[in-house]
């Protein structure tokens, strides 16, 4: 009964963000926010069979929240949802294209909400974690080619930078 509760409620949210999404699209920011908040509210914040669904809908809050100037409750959904995109990004497989569009997205609209705030240089920041992502994927991969005779190199440095990193940032 508890898994079919479950899976109810996981469609729930499902279908209320795809709606969100299309209200986004249409520009009707404040019927985005509102379904994007009731999907939310349909899986709990320790969900963690679903935790890309979840970094989606608290990204796309905080984006729906930017478009309306509200760049202080934006920032915390942003943060919220580059935080556990960064910790699903190190336990997934993933592709370029999901990493340039799930995570960079973000970090480019927390650049925006920090830039509105007269924090140029956090967004900055931002912006630069966004990119360093894409292109860390990328040596990774140049890294995991046959004959790309630049592996060792590649890998090395990943493991220097996995070093001086804090160990629950993927």
């Amino acid at each position: 009964m508890i898994l079919f509760a479950y899976a109810v409620r996981r469609t729930l949210a499902a279908t209320l963000g795809a709606m969100a999404m299309l209200r986004a699209e249409q520009g009707e920011w404040v019927a985005a926010e509102s379904l994007v908040t009731a999907a939310l509210a349909a899986t709990p914040a320790d969900a963690r069979l679903a935790p890309r669904s979840r970094a989606f809908r608290v990204g796309l809050l905080g984006q729906r929240l930017r478009e309306q100037g509200r760049t202080t409750e934006a920032e915390r959904w942003l943060r919220e949802g580059i935080a556990i995109q960064e910790t699903v990004w190190g336990s997934v497989p993933r592709d370029e294209g999901a990493t340039m569009f799930a995570g960079f997205s973000l970090y480019f609209d927390l650049a925006l909400v920090l830039a509105q705030q007269g924090r140029a240089e956090e967004a900055f920041m931002s912006l630069e974690r966004g990119t360093g992502r894409t292109l860390l994927e990328q040596a990774l991969r140049t890294a995991s080619t046959p004959g790309s005779g630049e592996g060792g190199l590649a890998l090395d440095g990943l493991a220097a930078i996995q070093r001086t990193i804090a160990p629950d940032v993927a």
